[in-house]
């Protein structure tokens, strides 16, 4: 999905206010609940900017970009905290890529009528 890659560059570029804000927050639960809430929200405007600008619409007006990010968030924030967890290694993009995917294939694995 292009509007992930639009997130990923997004992270990359904030990449060491994003650090920072992590190991401020790391030490105090509060804070870090505060934190990943404002984060998550503040991320969640780059998706949905991305399909109103696709669809040519206003994401006030129109239900789809906030869907479409609300749908991309929790996808997301698992990629991101493998990311996290594994010491920032390799790019974010690929990480959120291959969370795509297995969102895809879970929901083919959804749609699947149950075997008897």
């Amino acid at each position: 999905m292009a509007a992930a890659a639009v997130l990923a560059d997004d992270i990359a570029a904030r990449r060491d206010d994003i650090q920072l804000r992590s190991r401020i927050a790391a030490g105090n639960p509060a804070v870090r609940a505060y934190e990943r809430t404002m984060l998550e929200a503040d991320l969640a405007e780059t998706p949905a900017g991305f399909v109103a600008d696709r669809l040519g619409v206003s994401a006030g007006a129109d239900p789809r970009p906030p869907v479409s990010a609300a749908l991309l968030m929790p996808t997301f924030r698992i990629a991101f905290h493998l990311w996290l967890d594994s010491g920032q290694k390799g790019q974010l993009r690929q990480g959120i890529q291959r969370a795509l995917g297995a969102a895809g294939e879970a929901t083919d694995t959804l749609r699947r009528p149950a075997s008897r």
